[in-house]
Formats: C-alpha cells, structure tokens, sequence
C-alpha cells in the first residue's frame, strides 16, 4: 500500500465515483529538473514520506486536512478552485481528484511540471503566472488557496486583495501560514518586518526565505486591509509532531497523533505558542 495521506486521499475520492484514483506517490515520478527534484524531496519527506509519524509528515498532513476540510465546508461541490504559488500542488491535485476543477499556478515552469506528472485523475489545469498578476476573469473561482505564500510577498494585503478580484461573490479565499507567536519561530513578526527594510527579495522559494511570520492578529489585520471578511481562524501542528517524542508517537497511529495536536491547538495559551501553522478563511 502506498504511503502518504490514505485517509484524506480516500475522503476526498468518496466525493466523486469518477475520481477514484491517487496521484502519483513521489517515488513513481521520474524527476529530469532541479526544480522538480527539490519538490520531490518535500514530497519524500511529507506526503509520501515511509514514516507517517515523523514531524513534517504530521505537519503536512495535518495541514492538508485542514484546508480540504475547509473547502469541503465552505465550497460548493464540484466548484472551481485557483492554488495559487502552488509548488508541487498537493492540494489542488486531492481537490482534483474529489470532484472539483482545479487550476494550479505558479512562476515556475518545472515545479507546474512535476505537479502535471503526479496527476492521475480529476480537472486539473497547470498555468504559468505571477499570482500578483493572474491572466483570468473577474469573479471566476469559487474557492482559492494561498499555502504557505504570504510570508514571501512584500505587500501581503495588495496579493490577497489581487487574489480576492478573482472570487465569486460568495467565494472563499483559505490562507494558511506560520504561526509568528510559535515560541521556536526564526522569523520576525510581520509587525515587526514592517519597521525596517526587508532583507530578501519577495517570492522565494524556501523556508530560508520567509520575509516574515505573522501571529493571528496580523493576518486577521491584513485579511481586513485587503478589503476582506474574516470567517475563522485555526491553528494547526504543535510540538506534539516532534521527531524527539518518536518513542511515545510509535503507540499512537498517526491520525491519532493529528486528534491530540488538534485539541492542544484549541488551548487559550498554550495552543497559541505551541502552533506552528496559521489557516484562516476570508469572503469578500
């Protein structure tokens, strides 16, 4: 049986009889770029990681869950959907498959590549383009994800208000992102950013180049100064993932495992400094 996410891969298949089939597992995919094979290693180590225990599975895992579950709670079935500096586009590949039409976009022509050789199944649609400059109509999608891309973008509230012309009227934007109030955060706050010169170019690729992290107050702020309503807001992964309580992770299966860092997350305080992603869900 192959490794990876079976149960939310399973869950999202069961939308659509059409849609039975997985993509690809990262070890079938012949990777022929750089681009290609730094995205396969994530996927080595995330989704279709051996160990399913270990902390960036759990991380990813648990944030794929999140994010197909708000857009199973908030869109319509079988709706269309932008994922937006997509990367490998795990999300919009399991969207795909659960019954939605999927467009993928990113600047990087081979990451758009390694994603279209994963695809097994489902309307996907790879497009090549800056998500601060998308080529596509007014009001058009009824669901648009931004992973883990607002910490690289110099002017977070003019990307989501870009993104927001794209949404149906009674569309929903899902951002996630680091928690910037995670006690272990190497990454200045976004308020704190803001009072001096950044030190990278916006829009790279890696986690060395966040430009910031935001706490939950700033996203809720720049949700709203990009002219959008907030609906909720989680938190998700705590330090419970980590790889040095391996020996007690081994008695407890991993979606067990995701249960407890789930209601960890929901604590006042410390849910607040133990998480280590933010996922907020915004409507025009």
């Amino acid at each position: 049986m192959r490794s990876g996410l079976p149960e939310v891969r399973q869950q999202a298949s069961t939308r659509s009889p059409a849609n039975r089939r997985r993509m690809k597992n990262a070890r079938d995919v012949a990777a022929m770029t750089d681009e290609a094979r730094r995205l396969r290693e994530f996927d080595l180590a995330e989704i279709d990681a051996p160990d399913q225990r270990s902390h960036f599975a759990l991380k990813y895992a648990g944030r794929l869950e999140a994010v197909l579950a708000a857009v199973s709670r908030s869109g319509p079935p079988g709706g269309t959907v932008l994922e937006a500096g997509c990367a490998q586009a795990n999300a919009g590949l399991l969207l795909a498959e659960a019954g939605y039409k999927v467009t993928a976009v990113d600047l990087l022509p081979d990451a758009l590549g390694y994603a279209l050789a994963k695809h097994e199944s489902g309307a996907f649609c790879p497009v090549c383009a800056n998500i601060a400059a998308l080529p596509f109509a007014s009001a058009c999608f009824d669901v648009i994800y931004l992973g883990e891309v607002i910490e690289h973008c110099a002017r977070p509230a003019d990307v989501l208000r870009g993104l927001a012309h794209h949404l149906k009227g009674d569309g929903i934007l899902v951002i996630t992102t680091m928690n910037g109030e995670w006690f272990g955060s190497p990454d200045p706050t976004h308020s704190q950013a803001a009072s001096r010169e950044l030190s990278r170019p916006e829009f790279g690729r890696g986690g060395e180049d966040h430009l910031f992290a935001f706490t939950a107050v700033e996203l809720r702020r720049t949700v709203e100064e990009a002219g959008l309503h907030l609906v909720r807001m989680e938190r998700h992964a705590t330090v419970l993932h980590s790889d040095k309580l391996m020996a007690l992770k081994r008695f407890l299966p991993p979606r067990a495992i995701r249960a407890v860092s789930r209601l960890v997350c929901r604590l006042p305080y410390f849910g607040r400094v133990t998480a280590l992603t933010l996922l907020a869900v915004a409507t025009r």
